[in-house]
């Protein structure tokens, strides 16, 4: 992959982390972009930021829904 194209994608998707810090896919897709770039340690804080992330969304929704009934 063209590094100039990586490096646009990475740019607009911080800028999304501030819009939207609760959505696992743009650190998902942040860690594949440090993958293609072999920044492998960076990959991994940023697949490490995804499960993070979907386990907070999960333990919220499994809270919400025993607090519904």
């Amino acid at each position: 992959m063209c590094v100039c194209v990586c490096v646009f994608a990475g740019h607009r998707l911080m800028t999304l982390i501030d819009l939207e810090p609760d959505n696992e896919k743009i650190y998902y897709i942040l860690g594949l972009l440090s993958m293609d770039d072999k920044k492998f340690d960076q990959a991994k804080a940023w697949f490490d930021k995804a499960i993070e992330v979907s386990l907070g969304i999960l333990v919220m929704f499994l809270s919400f829904m025993s607090h519904k009934s």
